[in-house]
């Protein structure tokens, strides 16, 4: 009768460790690629950033913009800004652009710039203690005068 006893018990601790197991595969069967595929991508790829106008007079430089991505611009960003020379112009200290929002940036204008010609915006952002500067859109974004 003990041996009975004793198999009731090893069963059961079978069928315990049978259900963490079901439950420990189906977990990563469904959550796998989340945490699997994101280990080798670049959060980059997430922000898709869209010029909706830009253009400059004698004052300021005007630029609305469309973050069209998942992932939130809270860094600010660098505006490269071509013209006679390339200028390097960071946007103003917390400039915020939500996921799928849209925001109106205004940089200043110098008569020394001259005649522009295009705009390349750099998204920044941090993302798990790390701070990330995007480049996806280094073929810019046609500059006009107001």
């Amino acid at each position: 009768m003990q041996k009975r006893g004793i198999s009731e018990l090893v069963g059961a601790v079978l069928v315990i460790l049978i259900i963490v197991v079901l439950f420990v595969i189906v977990f990563f069967a469904f959550d796998v690629k989340k945490y699997v595929s994101n280990l080798g991508e670049n959060p980059c790829d997430e922000v898709k950033i869209d010029v909706k106008s830009a253009c400059y007079n004698k004052e300021k430089i005007i630029i609305k913009i469309e973050n069209n991505g998942n992932i939130d611009v809270n860094n600010g960003f660098l505006f490269k800004i071509y013209g006679n020379e390339v200028y390097d112009i960071p946007s103003v200290p917390l400039t915020l652009l939500g996921g799928f929002g849209t925001k109106e940036i205004n940089l200043p204008y110098e008569e020394f710039m001259g005649k522009l010609d295009k705009v390349v915006i750099l998204p920044k952002f941090n993302m798990n203690n790390k701070q990330y500067i995007c480049d996806s859109n280094l073929g810019g974004y046609k500059l006009n005068e107001c």
